[in-house]
């Protein structure tokens, strides 16, 4: 994956800076073509390269990386999660910060699920401080579907530092919820499915896929279940899907394909309610 492990790191802002996250942006004015200046807009740039991160309106007021680093340290502080990576993306127009959570561990019929706490800071103009939980399927090292979506937001407003504590008790009060998305995944488990079968549901979540597509993901698929497809369609978003491993891994933090997969088999699922009912 993109980014810098830093799971033996024992300081946050130590942590941040190997990984390249620790620079500062700033708001200038924006020109024209013509080198007119752009009325009531400004670039978003980084002080170290000038980079060009995004445009903005007057009252925007950047959160920087330090608050990111913030919000991680209260997470490591309060044991709730450890440091595992950290990284940008788009030269920095988005940073994010991984995080393995502490007791977040499941099982879904034999496969083990850790769930991670993704952070992430945009420096694009319309982009907060976002956090969403991860669950990995360990196995296969798969990313799933970003539970809630990102679910906690914290907004570009003066006086960003005073809230970091409560952001993170926002973040640790949707926990949750993760039981029940995790428990909504069980019953693929028990799905009985042919790889003709399986195909078919490939297609689904792809739409219009090339011959080509459809062999890959047939690489992944190892158990005759529902659940063995829906994952190996995860396995080809995780390995093997876009042009460059950047664009695969904004494709995966957004989560808007692998979501759309686990909605495909819900339906099959929704489709046969003997399986709703199935014990764990």
């Amino acid at each position: 994956m993109i980014g810098i492990d830093v799971s033996d790191c024992l300081n946050v802002g130590t942590a941040f800076k190997e990984a390249g996250a620790n620079f500062i942006v700033d708001v200038e004015q924006g020109f024209l073509i013509n080198g007119i200046a752009a009325k009531g807009y400004y670039y978003i740039l980084r002080t170290d390269n000038r980079a060009v991160l995004g445009m903005c309106r007057k009252k925007f007021k950047p959160l920087q990386n330090e608050i990111l680093a913030l919000i991680s340290s209260e997470i490591v502080t309060r044991n709730i999660g450890r440091l595992d990576s950290i990284g940008t993306l788009d030269n920095g127009a988005r940073v994010w910060c991984m995080l393995k959570l502490v007791d977040q561990m499941y099982n879904v019929r034999g496969d083990a699920i850790q769930c991670y706490l993704l952070l992430m800071n945009g420096h694009n103009g319309h982009t907060s401080i976002q956090a969403g939980i991860l669950p990995y399927r360990l196995t296969c090292s798969n990313m799933l579907p970003t539970i809630g979506k990102y679910m906690s937001k914290f907004r570009h407003t003066l006086n960003a530092e005073e809230k970091v504590g409560r952001f993170v008790d926002d973040v640790v009060s949707q926990f949750k919820y993760i039981d029940r998305e995790i428990a909504s995944m069980w019953p693929l488990t028990y799905h009985e499915m042919t790889l003709s079968l399986a195909i078919e549901y490939w297609k689904a979540c792809l739409g219009n896929a090339r011959t080509s597509v459809i062999e890959k993901i047939k690489v992944y698929y190892t158990e005759d279940t529902l659940w063995g497809a829906y994952n190996a369609i995860n396995s080809y978003y995780n390995f093997d899907y876009g042009r460059t491993e950047e664009n695969r891994l904004k494709s995966l933090f957004q989560g808007t394909k692998i979501n759309k997969c686990l909605i495909e088999a819900m339906k099959i699922v929704q489709s046969e309610p003997n399986f709703m009912n199935a014990e764990r």
